[in-house]
């Protein structure tokens, strides 16, 4: 189901002149917030085809509206191995992001999304999540 699902988002980004920049996992286990082999692997054929690809990974504990903390931690591929990035260096935009994002979980938006399975268990779940993309745009 994974090698189908990459396959058609590669055939899309290529058909709207676009390119696969990084890789998302929220692990199903709530306390599991690790990046495991199937991140790294897919995060490795990413950056294969993208230099600056990164893996963002969703800290599970953390997603709510009153979080205080970033709820995602964002690793890029340096020797070899996948470091986590230091965010600690944010601009007004970054800022403004952030915010945003906030106000996207404390109305429940992150519900919207689909990915890949949903997709596969009911077609008519698009997984370009172009309803939820819209949102985020109006909201940055």
């Amino acid at each position: 189901m994974l090698e189908m699902a990459l396959l058609q988002v590669e055939a899309y980004c290529k058909g709207k002149n676009l390119v696969i920049a990084g890789y998302y996992q929220a692990n199903e286990n709530y306390s599991d917030n690790e990046m495991n082999h199937v991140a790294r692997t897919i995060g490795r054929k990413v950056q294969d085809n993208f230099h600056d690809a990164c893996l963002f990974m969703i800290d599970n504990r953390k997603v709510k509206a009153e979080s205080v903390s970033q709820p995602y931690k964002i690793y890029t591929l340096r020797e070899s191995n996948w470091k986590d990035v230091d965010c600690k260096n944010i601009s007004e935009d970054d800022i403004a992001k952030e915010e945003c994002l906030y106000a996207l979980l404390k109305s429940g938006a992150q519900r919207q999304l689909c990915d890949f399975d949903n997709h596969f268990d009911d077609v008519r779940n698009d997984w370009r999540n172009l309803k939820l993309n819209d949102l985020i745009n109006r909201c940055t």
